[in-house]
């Protein structure tokens, strides 16, 4: 049986479903090398629990903080061209897919906040050089009453 486009799109519909399917939902690379970069800081986390709404990647009970590591084009990041760029195959879909995303984000920080839990977002993008920010490493290690030289002997007073 051939598989006969009906859209804009360069794959058949067989072929973009195989290529939908591979897509991960959790411990994709940037959460890992998130995972690699807090794993010498001695900080406890839980990866993905159920019992806090949004299922937060990251969560540290011991400090109160909930890290969402997005992916920017699924997460419409309106400040970087993979979020900005929608498909135009099937536009009106992807259009409403992605703002239900943001609206579900939003709505999710709104409720983690109101338990007094602390939420940082950390996009896709920022990933560059294969590491995360430091603004977030140095948030997380604030919150734990830790400084950012505490955890990187390199960074210590040269006095």
């Amino acid at each position: 049986m051939i598989n006969k486009r009906t859209s804009s799109d360069m794959f058949s519909k067989s072929e973009r479903s195989r290529i939908m399917r591979a897509v991960k939902s959790t411990k994709t690379k940037p959460e890992e090398l998130f995972a690699a970069a807090i794993e010498p800081l001695d900080l406890e986390f839980t990866r993905n629990p159920v019992e806090i709404p949004g299922k937060p990647d990251f969560y540290f009970a011991s400090i109160g903080v909930a890290v969402f590591i997005h992916g920017c084009f699924w997460h419409g990041h309106d400040k970087c061209r993979r979020g900005i760029v929608r498909p135009k195959a099937n536009a009106e879909f992807w259009n409403a897919k992605i703002e239900k995303n943001k609206r579900r984000d939003r709505r999710v920080v709104r409720l983690l906040r109101k338990r007094g839990i602390a939420v940082y977002t950390v996009w896709e993008c920022r990933f560059r050089g294969k590491t995360p920010p430091k603004r977030v490493i140095n948030r997380l290690l604030n919150r734990s009453g830790r400084s950012s030289c505490e955890a990187d002997p390199d960074r210590g007073d040269s006095s």
